[in-house]
C-alpha cells in the first residue's frame, strides 16, 4: 500500500525533540512493508528555523521511508496571519510538487488543517485517495483564546465560516482519528464514518533503556542539596503560559530555596528563561533542546512535572505527560479533560509520601 502522511508541523527525530506522531507512524508502515512519503514543511514549527527543501534524507528512519520537505512561509506568532500564509503556502506548493510522484492509496492528514487541506482534498479526488483525518489538535477552538474577554462567548459565531471548513473536511474524510476522545468527539464525523482514538503514548522499553544514560555534570550537581525537584520540558512559547510558570517559579523559590527548577525545551520565550535562570543559578537550571533519549535520565532526578497551558487551551492529554508519568512524576497541570480524569480517577499513587529519587551516577538518597 501506497500511504502519504501529510503534516506540516511535524519534527525529524535528528532535530532532537521527542519523536513526532508522524514520524512514529511513518516508521511503523514503513517497517509494515507500505510505500510511505511524508510530506512535512521546510518552516519548523517549535524552534521557528528553516531546514532544507526537497527530499530529505533521516539516518534515524527506515531508508525505505521518503520524506519531502515543502516550501512554506515564515511566522513567529502560532495565532497570527502569517501562519495562515504559511499554511496556504504549504498547500500550494504540495499540490504543486505532489503531481510528481506516483499517487498514493492513502493519505493520511494531519488536523487542524483549516488553511492547507483544499489542495490535498482537491488532489485525492483526482487521483482517487482515501483520506484518513487524524486530529491533533482544535482549530478553530483554539483561535478564540486570542480573542478579547469579551468577544470569548461569540468565538462560535465569530468563526462560523471556519468551524463550516472543518465539518466539510471530516465529512469527506474516509475515516477519522483522534489523539482523544474530546478531539474525536469535537470534530462530530457521521455516524456512519470509521473513528479511532490513538493516545500519543511513548516506546517504554526505550524510555527505560533511555533512564540510565550519562548525564551532564552540571544537571549532576545542580540537584543535590534540594527538597523538590521540578521539571518543565517542552516548548517554549506563548501557549504553554510561560509566563505564569515563570512567576510561580521565582514566588517559589524566593519562599523556599531548597526547590530547584530544571527546564528544558526551546521556543520564543528561550531568553526569558535564560534571564530568569542567569537571576537565580542555584535554584533555577536552564539546559536548552536536550535530545529526547536524554530526558528519561533527567526525570529521574525530578519529583514534578510541569504541564501547563494557556486559559481555554484545547489540549486535554498533552504529549509531555506520557513522559512524565512514565518517569514516575507527579504532575502539576492547568487543563481539564482527559488529563484531569485520568489523574483525579487514578489517584491512588497520589496518597504515598514523596521521596528522594536516587540516581546510581551519585548516589542521591
Amino acid at each position: 500500500m501506497n500511504v502519504w502522511i501529510v503534516n506540516p508541523y511535524g519534527t525529524l527525530p535528528s532535530e532532537g525533540w521527542r519523536e513526532y506522531r508522524s514520524s512514529m507512524l511513518a516508521r511503523a508502515l514503513a517497517d509494515s512493508g507500505s510505500e510511505v512519503t511524508w510530506w512535512l514543511s521546510n518552516f519548523e514549527h517549535r524552534s521557528k528555523t528553516f531546514r532544507p527543501s526537497g527530499f530529505l534524507k533521516e539516518e534515524l528512519l527506515p531508508d525505505a521511508l521518503q520524506i519531502y520537505s515543502v516550501p512554506s512561509s515564515a511566522y513567529t506568532n502560532n495565532i497570527s496571519l502569517a501562519r495562515i500564509k504559511y499554511e496556504l503556502m504549504f498547500g500550494r506548493n504540495f499540490a504543486k510538487y505532489a503531481n510528481s510522484l506516483t499517487p498514493p492509496d492513502v493519505i493520511v492528514l494531519a488536523d487542524p488543517s483549516l488553511f492547507y487541506s483544499s489542495p490535498v482534498v482537491r488532489y485525492a479526488d483526482k487521483v482517487g485517495a482515501k483520506i484518513v483525518l487524524d486530529v491533533l489538535d482544535l482549530w478553530p477552538e483554539q483561535f478564540q483564546v486570542a480573542l478579547p474577554g469579551f468577544l470569548k462567548s461569540l468565538g462560535r459565531l465569530i468563526f462560523f465560516p471556519l468551524y463550516q471548513r472543518r465539518q466539510r473536511l471530516v465529512n469527506r474524510a474516509d475515516g477519522v482519528v483522534g489523539v482523544t476522545k474530546d478531539h474525536l468527539k469535537a470534530v462530530n464525523a457521521t455516524a456512519g464514518t470509521p473513528k479511532l482514538v490513538a493516545y500519543l503514548g511513548l516506546d517504554y522499553a526505550k524510555f527505560v533503556s533511555d533512564s540510565s544514560r550519562d548525564l551532564p555534570i552540571e544537571l549532576r550537581q545542580f540537584v543535590p542539596n534540594s527538597d523538590l525537584v521540578v521539571i518543565y520540558a517542552g516548548t517554549l512559547g506563548e501557549a504553554y503560559d510561560i509566563g505564569a510558570v515563570m512567576q510561580a517559579a521565582e514566588n517559589v523559590v524566593q519562599a523556599n530555596n531548597r526547590v530547584k527548577f530544571i527546564f528544558a525545551g526551546d521556543g520564543p520565550y528561550k531568553q526569558w528563561i535564560q534571564s530568569l535562570s542567569e537571576k537565580y543559578p542555584a535554584n533555577m537550571l536552564f539546559v536548552g533542546k536536550v535530545p529526547s533519549e536524554d530526558l528519561p535520565a533527567i526525570y529521574n532526578l525530578c519529583h514534578v512535572g510541569i504541564c501547563s497551558y494557556s486559559k481555554d487551551s484545547t489540549v486535554t492529554m498533552p504529549v509531555k505527560l506520557y513522559d512524565y508519568l512514565a518517569g514516575g512524576l507527579y504532575v502539576a497541570y492547568s487543563i481539564n479533560g482527559e488529563i484531569d480524569q485520568l489523574l483525579t480517577h487514578n489517584s491512588s499513587f497520589l496518597n504515598k509520601p514523596l521521596s528522594r529519587r536516587s540516581h546510581p551516577d551519585f548516589g542521591i538518597q
